[in-house]
């Protein structure tokens, strides 16, 4: 018997599939677009994944294996003149064996569903395909012994990887190539300042979609207008701004640095001899190394250029953990600038896995850290980082910054959105504000559509079961027709129909929301359940699916809702029965803590003093947190 395995059949498959099956192959499928299933193509049956396994194991390997001798790394190196910068290599290629572990397991699976068929594999995307393929070519003998081992590729499919293996290792290429093109060009027309311009913060700005997006949780809410102000900061697009971004910081009196800008010719000169370097190299290296060394390349443009302009005491970032950043914190670390990341989220996916003591879920995305600080929400989630390796200085727990925008909402310090944009117009007397937070959805992933399905109609059922509620829903990402989310949208368009319920849409803060909600229902877990909590806000997770009991938050009574049963009594409870004081004791009991070391809606205020503290320390916030009237607001 033979059989060919899509993992991810697509309409554009439909001429290979008919050549297939003329062939006499079995077509079988992973995934598939909605409309791309033709007579005679099957799904494969109980092929799952386990997403949270190949980082683990990659992590491990890495450390245990890796070597910084090749001919790259040591131009690296002496580029930026620290052995610290070795770790941005170690990143990748732990992102590319993860990958190849992936393939490994499903080519485990595939052979014991098709114990005697021959079958030939066609992957999703030959690029990150032919990355798993490099990856593995160095440690060849190392990883058979942990039996990794990749699937055989169709005809069709091995072509297309090879394909892109060469177009992997030119894009390398390119990326040095682009930059000191431009960098040439822009460099006739350079202005030369005499003395860097001086600020005390940097702000990165990390998504620009996100961060334009309302004015509460916008590029600015770090500053505080008495030692955090927009004369003293610097707004820093590491991505791409447009025109109407650049329009919006200006009207507020921003400033803003585009580390686009060309070094000057000496660092242009060293940039030049390294992309000369990677070029005689290139067919000889790994993917990983080519690629990571491209990137470092144009990253110690960027930065270069960046201080040759500008001074800043303190670089701050979130979701900056791509290998680059590796290279521009050992850059501006050398010239004494204190780098920071902080924590936008309280989402750390090991807690969707039972018995986590004995499970400790690494993630590749969180390893190789290089900050000197690290602001987090909870001890929790600092250690969940601190199991990676990482080059981090301090960990601080500041508790959830967004609750103080919660707060200040509810206060009346802070004006909101939700009743400007009409979004109360349909509440009647007497009912009560339930805000629904969904998450981000992805078939092979931890949280699947099929999960968000479940979700979904749910919350369907409850507006059925309990009239005098009002349920406004905030999507996280927008709404799609096309393949797996089509059966989400659909029923989210048939909820819109219904009077009771709303979607807030993408422009307002979820602050706004949780703020105005008398109770808080999210998908797990995400965030805005924590962000609720850390204000004294009723919140809950609804498990839909039934799989998350005995998961790190349902270690607090009642806070996961497994199951529509325990949904519907615990909404219940929570909106008729059980008074704010006996919450708060709730809180003060379950919660305060591990999960949310403060409860009082300033973690924003601690996370600006540690900001202008001299030697920022725990100790020191402790001493903060006991004095929250001296916080600024």
């Amino acid at each position: 018997m033979k059989i060919i395995v899509f993992e991810h059949l697509r309409r554009s498959h439909r001429a290979l599939v008919h050549i297939y099956l003329r062939l006499g192959y079995s077509v079988r499928f992973i995934e598939a677009d909605p409309d791309s299933y033709l007579q005679g193509v099957a799904p494969v049956p109980g092929v799952c994944v386990n997403p949270t396994q190949g980082s683990d194991i990659a992590l491990d390997f890495v450390e245990r294996s890796f070597r910084q001798d090749h001919p790259l790394i040591q131009s690296i190196i002496s580029l930026y003149g620290s052995g610290a910068v070795v770790p941005a290599f170690k990143k990748n290629l732990t992102m590319d064996l993860a990958d190849s572990w992936m393939y490994t397991v499903l080519h485990d699976q595939l052979k014991s569903e098709y114990p005697r068929a021959r079958f030939a594999f066609v992957p999703k995307s030959s690029s990150m395909f032919a990355r798993a393929v490099s990856s593995m070519k160095q440690f060849r003998g190392e990883l058979k012994a942990l039996h990794f081992e990749l699937p055989r590729l169709a005809l069709s499919s091995a072509f297309c990887v090879g394909l892109a293996t060469i177009q992997n290792r030119l894009f390398s290429l390119a990326v040095c190539v682009h930059y000191l093109a431009c960098s040439f060009a822009k460099s006739f027309f350079r202005r030369v300042l005499e003395q860097p311009q001086k600020f005390k913060f940097g702000i990165c700005i990390v998504s620009p979609a996100r961060e334009f997006a309302n004015t509460i949780r916008g590029v600015g809410f770090l500053l505080d207008h008495e030692k955090i102000t927009g004369a003293n900061t610097l707004f820093i697009p590491i991505v791409p701004i447009t025109a109407g971004e650049k329009a919006a910081l200006a009207g507020r009196s921003f400033r803003y640095a585009d580390i686009w800008e060309p070094p000057g010719w000496q660092v242009l000169n060293r940039l030049a001899k390294r992309t000369l370097r990677l070029a005689l190299h290139l067919w000889r290296s790994p993917d990983y190394i080519a690629r990571t060394y491209a990137f470092l390349v144009r990253e110690y443009g960027f930065w270069s250029s960046f201080t040759e302009r500008f001074s800043i005491e303190n670089l701050i970032s979130y979701c900056d953990f791509a290998a680059p950043h590796i290279g521009r914190n050992v850059l501006l670390s050398a010239r004494g600038v204190r780098t920071w990341y902080y924590i936008d989220g309280a989402n750390t996916w090991d807690v969707h896995l039972r018995n986590d003591d004995l499970n400790p879920y690494r993630d590749h995305h969180w390893a190789y850290l290089s900050y000197d600080y690290f602001v987090s929400w909870s001890d929790h989630i600092s250690r969940f980082f601190r199991r990676h390796p990482q080059n981090i200085g301090h960990y601080l727990s500041a508790g959830c910054i967004w609750s103080e925008h919660v707060r200040l909402i509810s206060e009346g310090y802070i004006a909101s959105n939700l009743k400007k944009e009409h979004l109360l117009r349909g509440l009647l007397p007497g009912q009560k504000i339930v805000a629904a937070f969904d998450s981000t959805y992805a078939n092979g992933s931890l949280t699947p559509y099929s999960d968000g399905v479940r979700f979904a109609n749910g919350l369907v059922q409850l507006l059925r079961d309990v009239p005098n509620i009002y349920l406004v829903i905030k999507e996280k990402k927008a709404r799609s027709y096309a393949g797996p989310a089509a059966e989400l949208a659909r029923i989210y368009d048939s909820m819109e129909k219904n009077p009771g319920c709303v979607f807030a849409g993408h422009k307002l803060s979820a602050s706004e929301i949780v703020a105005y909600a008398d109770l808080i229902i999210s998908f797990p877990f995400t965030s805005t359940t924590i962000e609720a909590l850390g204000a004294k806000k009723k919140a809950i997770y609804f498990d839909a699916v039934n799989k998350y009991a005995g998961t790190y938050y349902d270690r607090v009574p009642g806070f996961v809702a497994v199951g529509y049963e325990q949904l519907l009594q615990r909404v219940g409870e929570l909106l008729f029965k059980v008074s704010d004081r006996e919450y708060e004791q709730f809180l003060a009991r379950y919660v305060k803590g591990d999960i949310e070391p403060f409860l009082d809606g300033r973690g924003l205020s601690r996370f600006r003093e540690l900001l202008v503290m001299k030697q920022p320390s725990a100790e020191r916030l402790q001493e903060v947190a006991a004095t929250p009237s001296g916080l600024t607001t």
